[in-house]
């Protein structure tokens, strides 16, 4: 800086430094202000005048350039440039702006619906099911489940599954459709008599709201059972003699045909419902102790020896056993410490219906009379009302 430039200053601060002074003599606080395009002529010793223009606005900014031949205009402020986002680069919210409250509705914010507190505690699960919890009361058994017998200790068990990890597995049900309000289970009663056991009143349903037929609902019920625990030989004579006697499969082929088990199988399993009631009282306490081939040996040598006695030992003994026993020995050593008396024999008469055969009858020549028929359509109702005439049919 050379020192005509620092005399300069030094000239100027001095000038300055005795305004200063007047004005705190006379008591004014500050300098009158005189309209924006006012120029000042400051009077410096040894130097040109300079021009001072003040700028509008708040404090007058002046420039002094005693060196210039003419002044130069005063610098304009640049005005500060807005903050931008580091990542996109827009100008940042004024933090004089207020942010809208969002606790109260606005005219430009559309007001959400409130939340539903009566929803129901369920889940959609497809177009055609629901997951819903029911009382127990309005839950029906399947009048056509493949299932007639519930071991108690199955119930108990899966009532403690149920209690330790709550239902996981919901029943599987259709609406009544004679009670409003109500459904029949398709699959769970096991679980059902469980909940129950625990006195809890209400249970997790889905709801499949498809149509069903009476042989469509004992199908679901019977492929659920095998896909987990098959039901016994004993229920499923139950459950086939049902559907046969109600007319929901016609014949011993429309079953075969729908559950895909040989015409011979239905009837084999079928032949234990011919077991004394004795026997009959006995295996439904726990049917799942007499497979399929028990039974119908057991009725086989009914049929030939009328040894009912000795069939409920063996009924007796197949019950209370832990493992599994081949009935078929015993009954052939039994049969050789009888009597070298013949057994009875059986005279067997073929039964008709016009040119069709219905079935047939043995007679043992004691006074015993086995009949075994099969009808379709109306044929049965009308058979039943003929035996009716002279049987006390139940």
């Amino acid at each position: 800086m050379s020192g005509k430039k620092v005399a300069n200053e030094q000239a100027l601060q001095q000038v300055m430094g005795k305004f200063a002074t007047a004005m705190k003599n006379t008591g004014e606080a500050k300098p009158p202000v005189e309209p924006s395009n006012t120029v000042h002529k400051v009077e410096l010793p040894d130097t040109k005048p300079v021009v001072a223009e003040q700028q509008p606005a708040t404090t007058p900014a002046i420039e002094v350039n005693p060196l210039a031949e003419t002044p130069k205009p005063a610098l304009e402020a640049k005005p500060t440039p807005a903050k931008t986002s580091a990542t996109h680069g827009k100008k940042a919210t004024p933090a004089a702006t207020a942010e809208p409250n969002k606790d109260k509705p606005s005219s430009t914010q559309p007001l959400k619906p409130a939340p539903n507190k009566t929803k129901p505690a369920e889940t959609v699960v497809d177009e055609n099911s629901d997951l819903l919890l029911v009382d127990l009361e309005l839950l029906y058994d399947n009048p056509y489940n493949a299932r007639s017998f519930y071991d108690p200790e199955v119930i108990k068990d899966k009532a403690a599954s149920i209690s330790a990890s709550k239902q996981i597995v919901p029943i599987k049900a259709i609406p009544h459709p004679q009670i409003d309000g109500a459904y029949i289970m398709i699959d769970g009663h096991y679980r059902k008599r469980a909940i129950q056991f625990l006195n809890q009143t209400q249970a997790r349903v889905i709801v499949d709201r498809t149509p069903m037929t009476d042989a469509q609902m004992y199908i679901q019920s019977f492929v659920t059972n095998n896909e987990r625990t098959p039901q016994t030989t004993y229920d499923n004579a139950v459950a086939w003699s049902k559907l046969l006697e109600q007319g929901v499969f016609s014949s011993y082929d429309d079953l075969a045909n729908a559950i895909h088990i040989s015409k011979g199988n239905i009837s084999k399993t079928l032949s234990a419902l011919k077991l004394p009631t004795s026997c009959l009282e006995i295996i439904k306490e726990d049917p799942a102790k007499f497979s399929l081939r028990s039974l119908y040996e057991l009725n086989k040598y009914h049929e030939q020896s009328e040894d009912e006695a000795f069939i409920l030992e063996l009924v007796k003994m197949l019950f209370d056993s832990e493992v599994s026993i081949d009935i078929s020995q015993f009954i052939e050593r039994h049969a050789k410490k009888q009597d070298r008396k013949p057994r009875s024999s059986s005279r067997k008469h073929t039964l008709s219906l016009g040119n069709n055969q219905v079935g047939y009858m043995k007679d043992w020549g004691t006074g015993r009379l086995t009949l075994e028929v099969e009808f379709q359509g109306d044929d049965r109702e009308k058979f039943i009302k003929h035996m009716s005439s002279f049987i006390n049919v139940k």
